[in-house]
């Protein structure tokens, strides 16, 4: 089942992002070029918290295809995703007494992050293992997401069983790219396409097997932490969590996907923001300016599809907002960033 934009909102742990950056500057691309139209700043990079947009997730794939002339971003990114570039989640995973315990622990928490990817479980007598679900079509982006996992899946199987690699299933549903030689060097195994789900899956018999660093004490410890991260950011201000939700998405979405995204009830969350003394409408404008800018200056959208995304029922509303904040129309903001950067050349 798939869900709409303003059911399911899809990102991605930036802690993920800073691994890839690595791996991208290995490959020859520098931080500042693969960041580029990217609204993530250091801080937010260095502290490795949060979660990164789906915009800002389809501008690092589409920079580090572009400048580094590559395909297959996802394969790389999660071959090279050790288990501490999951941070607490991967160390509670690895902490596990058996991978049954494990793979129940991933569904577990992909379930109640909510965050656009459906992680389940596929268990059956022959074969089990996890299948990966993005809640959205978008082409090579949703193919992104299920090679990264999957890739990562493997990668940390290898890991606690290297002489079982062999005996793995790996499904995809895209059809076969054109770089498919990628994922025989990768999973050393024939790697199905335009399958009915994407799965990992390895041999039943090793759901029982204890894993080599299974750690009744730091599975605790790791799960507590990633409990207590939930809890600070259930605890942030109302009025934080609504902005901080609006930024990371490409198109603004009403009150109620806000509340229902954020797990709280409208009336609960109006008033919240009743009692900080801002509006919902009041955030939304602040968001909108800061998008809208953004926007301008960084993608080829239309005034048009600009004015859509930010959730106005006409251009001419935008255009007419916009001259309000900067004394200038968006056209005419954008002639004038164009005239700059001709004049530094």
């Amino acid at each position: 089942m798939r869900y709409g934009p303003e059911t399911k909102v899809f990102s991605l742990p930036i802690s993920y992002i800073s691994q890839a950056l690595l791996l991208l500057e290995d490959l020859g691309l520098d931080r500042c070029s693969a960041l580029e139209s990217i609204s993530l700043t250091d801080a937010q990079l260095d502290s490795a918290e949060g979660w990164i947009s789906f915009a800002d997730t389809k501008m690092l794939i589409d920079n580090a295809e572009k400048k580094l002339g590559i395909q297959g971003v996802g394969l790389l990114f999660g071959s090279r995703l050790r288990f501490t570039g999951h941070g607490m989640l991967g160390i509670a995973a690895i902490s596990q007494q058996n991978l049954d315990d494990c793979l129940y622990l991933l569904s577990r928490h992909w379930q109640n992050q909510s965050k656009g990817i459906k992680v389940s479980l596929a268990m059956g007598d022959k074969y089990s293992g996890l299948r990966v679900d993005p809640y959205f079509e978008e082409g090579k982006y949703s193919t992104f997401i299920s090679e990264f996992f999957l890739a990562s899946y493997y990668r940390g199987f290898n890991m606690l069983f290297p002489d079982d690699s062999q005996d793995i299933v790996v499904r995809f549903q895209h059809k076969k790219p054109i770089y498919h030689h990628l994922y025989d060097l990768l999973f050393g195994v024939n790697v199905e396409f335009s399958a009915p789900y994407n799965e990992f899956l390895f041999p039943s018999a090793l759901r029982e097997e204890r894993l080599i660093y299974a750690s009744i004490e730091s599975s605790r410890l790791a799960i507590q932490e990633i409990e207590l991260n939930g809890r600070r950011s259930q605890q942030q201000p109302a009025t934080a969590r609504v902005r901080d939700f609006l930024i990371t998405q490409e198109k603004l979405p009403k009150f109620a996907s806000v509340a229902r995204a954020l797990e709280i009830g409208e009336r609960t969350l109006r008033r919240q923001l009743d009692n900080s003394g801002r509006s919902f409408q009041h955030i939304v404008n602040e968001v909108r300016q800061e998008k809208a800018v953004k926007f301008l200056k960084h993608t080829d959208y239309s005034i048009h599809e600009i004015s859509n995304k930010l959730g106005f029922s006409r251009c001419s509303s935008f255009c007419k907002i916009f001259k309000v904040w900067h004394n200038i129309t968006p056209r005419e903001y954008r002639t004038t960033l164009s005239s700059r950067v001709m004049l530094k050349c």
